[in-house]
């Protein structure tokens, strides 16, 4: 019996370290295609071994700067100023679970908007490794893998006066 276990322990060693050179491969093999076409067009690669960037673009055609806050669960990237033609982005490997969510706060003038930018369940097909947004004076636009807007979050006019006009994050949000 003890015997037994010792060679189910080594097998499933075996087998677990192979899964996982395999994953490796097809990783490394999805690095080096390139573009934002994923390499097995049913999504078969596990969004672990996939890094996806974030990328906001301020396209406002009065030049105006924009005002952004970023957030996961785990983590506050901070508030960032953008200015017009600027981008601000980061990157990420979505969770084990595709339960990834990022989302920001954004502030224009006397305007706001919370948007999803991030979503496993819808972005991972939708825009891949490379999920834009373009911030213009009719709201936030995602753009697909393709290069076209098919999210938008519209812009709010803000209704209080405090924090100099911007929306801020705090526990309630």
């Amino acid at each position: 019996m003890e015997m037994d276990k010792h060679f189910l322990l080594v097998t499933f060693v075996f087998s677990s370290a192979s899964f996982l050179k395999d994953c490796l491969f097809i990783s490394a093999a999805a690095d080096l295609q390139g573009g934002d076409q994923p390499l097995m067009p049913d999504n078969s690669i596990h969004p672990i071994f996939v890094k996806t960037h974030v990328q906001i673009e301020n396209s406002m055609a009065d030049r105006s700067e924009i005002t952004v806050h970023c957030k996961s669960k785990d983590d506050d990237l901070g508030v960032h100023n953008i200015g017009a033609g600027e981008s601000y982005g980061w990157h990420f490997r979505p969770n084990f679970l595709g339960s990834t969510l990022f989302f920001c706060g954004f502030n224009w003038e006397n305007k706001h908007v919370v948007a999803d930018v991030y979503t496993y369940e819808r972005d991972y097909g939708r825009c891949y490794k490379h999920c834009n947004w373009i911030v213009d004076e009719t709201g936030v636009h995602g753009l697909n893998r393709h290069g076209f807007a098919d999210v938008w979050y519209k812009w709010e006019i803000n209704s209080f006066n405090d924090h100099n006009g911007y929306f801020i994050f705090n526990e309630e949000n």
